[in-house]
C-alpha cells in the first residue's frame, strides 16, 4: 500500500549515517532532535497532535511507504512540552538506502492499525518479543502483554521512559516462551546496585534444563548462556557502571555467540544446539534464585535473527545519539509539478505568474482540458 504524498501539507527529508554494510530488516529510531520545529510546534504546518497524520516514505511521493510505530508525538508551542519517538523499519538501509521522507499536516488522519501492512507490528515483524518499556504492558510486536509482579517503577529510559526493578519479587514476566536457533537480544541496562553475586536481566532460567540468560556478574561483566554451558560467554572487558546506560546485544545462531556492549563486540564463543525455552522470559528476575537485576531497563527486542556487527554498531549509532544518525533537511510541500490555471469564467480576466523558462502550462476551461508550451519570450 502507498499514500498519495501530494495530500499531504508539508514533507522533509531525513538522511542517516551510512552504514558500513548494507543492513536488512533494520528498525530506527527519530527523535525530537530530527523533525523540524514547524512539524511539532503546533502551528500552522505542525502535523497532528498524537501524530495521527505522520508517514515515511523512501521516496518523495509516498509510493514506498515504511512501516512506523508512534510512541509519542506531542505538539506544543513551549519547546520543552513537546516529545517525540518514532520507530521505522527499512527493508534495506545501505549506504544508497538511507534517505525517508517523512509527511506530515494532514487533517483528520489516524495511523494504520497496529496490525495493518504498514503498522506498529510491522515494524517489529521479525522479534518474538518488543517492548519500548514507556508502561508495564505494551508489546510492540503484537502478541501477548507484559505482567508486572510486585511493583515496578517507571522512570526515565534511556529513549523516553524505562522500568526499574528493584527486588526479586519485583519484576516483569513476558508470558512468551519462545524457541530460537538464531536471534539476537538487544537491550538498554542501568544498574543502581551491582550485587556480590550474578544479577539476571532477561531470562528464562528454572533449576533445571535448557534455558537463555543475560546477566551481569559481580565485577559488572555481561554474561550470557544460550541453551548449555557449553554455550556462555562473559566479556573480559566493558564492565557495567552503576547509574550509567549501556547498550547490551547478545547474539547466537550459524556466526557463533557474541556479546557486545556499546555496539562493540566484547565476547565471543561457539554455539551448538538449540535454544528450547521451558519457562517465561522474565526481566530483572529468574525462576531459580533469588539473583534479580538492580537497575533500570529500557528498549528490549528479542529477534529471530542473528544479527551481524554491522547492525549492532548503526542500531547503537541511532539509538544513543539520534540528533548525529539523522541529517535533517529543509520542510517543504508536496508536489505533484506542473502548474494548472482554472478560470472560473472564460471571459473573465486571469492574471498568473509567468515562468522565467519555458514550461509546459495545464488549463481547465469549462472543464476541458488542453495544455501548450509558453515561452517568456512570447509575452
Amino acid at each position: 500500500m502507498a499514500f498519495t504524498g501530494t495530500d499531504w501539507g508539508r514533507r522533509v527529508l531525513l538522511t542517516g549515517l551510512s552504514p558500513s554494510a548494507t543492513l536488512s530488516g533494520f528498525v530506527a529510531l527519530v527523535s525530537l532532535d530530527n523533525v523540524p520545529v514547524e512539524a511539532i510546534d503546533a502551528g500552522g504546518n505542525s502535523a497532528l497532535n498524537g501524530g495521527g497524520d505522520l508517514r515515511f516514505s523512501t521516496d518523495d511521493q509516498g509510493v514506498n511507504q515504511l512501516p512506523l510505530e508512534v510512541v509519542s508525538y506531542v505538539t506544543n508551542a513551549s519547546a520543552p512540552s513537546r516529545s517525540c519517538q518514532l520507530w521505522i523499519r527499512f527493508p534495506t538501509y545501505a549506504s544508497g538506502t538511507r534517505e525517508v521522507y517523512m509527511f506530515y499536516k494532514k487533517a483528520a488522519e489516524t495511523q494504520p492499525a497496529v496490525g495493518a501492512a504498514f503498522g506498529r507490528n510491522a515494524v517489529w515483524s521479525d522479534t518474538a518479543m518488543s517492548y519500548r518499556l514507556e508502561d508495564k504492558v505494551t508489546n510492540s510486536a503484537g502478541g501477548t502483554s507484559l505482567t508486572e509482579v510486585g511493583t515496578v517503577n517507571t522512570v526515565t529510559g534511556e529513549i523516553g521512559d524505562g522500568q526499574q526493578i528493584t527486588s526479586n519479587s519485583n519484576y516483569l514476566d513476558t508470558g512468551i516462551s519462545p524457541s530460537i536457533s538464531d536471534g539476537a537480544v538487544s537491550l538498554w541496562a542501568k544498574p543502581t546496585n551491582i550485587t556480590a553475586t550474578a544479577s539476571f536481566i532477561f531470562t528464562d532460567r528454572t533449576s533445571t534444563g535448557e534455558y537463555f540468560q543475560v546477566a551481569i556478574t559481580p565485577t559488572g561483566k555481561v554474561n550470557t548462556r544460550v541453551a548449555s554451558s557449553s554455550n556462555q560467554v562473559e566479556t573480559a572487558n566493558n564492565a557495567l557502571t552503576i547509574g550509567v546506560w549501556s547498550h547490551i546485544v547478545v547474539t547466537w545462531g550459524a556466526g557463533g555467540i557474541a556479546i557486545y556492549v556499546d555496539g562493540v563486540s566484547s565476547a565471543t564463543g561457539p554455539y551448538t544446539g538449540s535454544w528450547i525455552s521451558n519457562s517465561n522470559i522474565m526481566i530483572g528476575h529468574t525462576d531459580a534464585f533469588a539473583l534479580p537485576f538492580i537497575g533500570d531497563v529500557d528498549e528490549i527486542a528479542l529477534f529471530n535473527v542473528q544479527h551481524d556487527s554491522d547492525y549492532i554498531s548503526s542500531e547503537y549509532d541511532n539509538q544513543s545519539g539520534p540528533a548525529a544518525f539523522w541529517t535533517t533537511g529543509t520542510p517543504e510541500t508536496p508536489s505533484g509539478g506542473g502548474v494548472t490555471v482554472t478560470p472560473q469564467d472564460i471571459n473573465s480576466a486571469q492574471t498568473i505568474s509567468l515562468p522565467s523558462l519555458t514550461q509546459n502550462y495545464i488549463f481547465s476551461v469549462d472543464n476541458i482540458i488542453s495544455s501548450q508550451l509558453i515561452s517568456q519570450p512570447t509575452f
